[in-house]
């Protein structure tokens, strides 16, 4: 599952100019300041501005506090919980309607239901086989999760006794009710 294309461009109108006040208050690349689309951007200046972020997530506050791009008030509660994100290292499981289960490393009583932005993960990953490991944050977004448009993938196989161990994980979470779609914050 995608997001609809007007929810896709809200949210990298959001994400980029979020991500245009990091690169000002941390001044890491003047080039790319008053940014206002995901295209064209060089990936590494990104990196290293959402590093920033998440590694101070007070940014987020100082960001609806001043307001600086005038965002209404649903969109900066929409901003307000991405402190709320999950960063980590997920196995990706299997490819549903609703979205992909992601399994994080930290975290043994969640997976989560993970929507792509413009592209289904299955594509994203070109047909890679399941369970899948990548590296990402995850954003409460509309109501859904997503990722913050950035991943790293990682290009291992995984042999039987490790897919039994986490289909085995999922039923349990399964059975738990701790399968989420939403954070529950917006």
């Amino acid at each position: 599952m995608i997001l609809e294309a007007g929810q896709a461009q809200h949210f990298y109108s959001l994400w980029i100019s979020l991500l245009d006040f990091v690169n000002h208050e941390y001044r890491i690349d003047s080039q790319l300041y008053g940014m206002r689309s995901p295209k064209g951007l060089p990936v590494e200046s990104i990196l290293r501005i959402r590093e920033k972020l998440w590694e101070n997530r007070s940014l987020i506050d100082s960001y609806v506090k001043t307001n600086p791009h005038q965002l209404s008030n649903s969109e900066l509660k929409t901003v307000s919980g991405w402190k709320n994100s999950v960063e980590d290292t997920f196995m990706i499981l299997r490819h549903l309607k609703s979205g992909s289960i992601f399994i994080p490393s930290y975290r043994e009583d969640a997976a989560y239901i993970v929507c792509g932005i413009y592209s289904a993960w299955e594509e994203m990953l070109r047909g890679a086989p399941l369970p899948h490991a990548v590296t990402t944050v995850l954003i409460p977004f509309e109501g859904r999760i997503i990722y913050d448009g950035l991943m790293s993938s990682y290009n291992v196989r995984f042999g039987g006794n490790i897919k039994r161990s986490l289909n085995e994980h999922y039923r349990k979470l399964k059975a738990g009710g701790q399968i989420y779609k939403s954070f529950g914050i917006d």
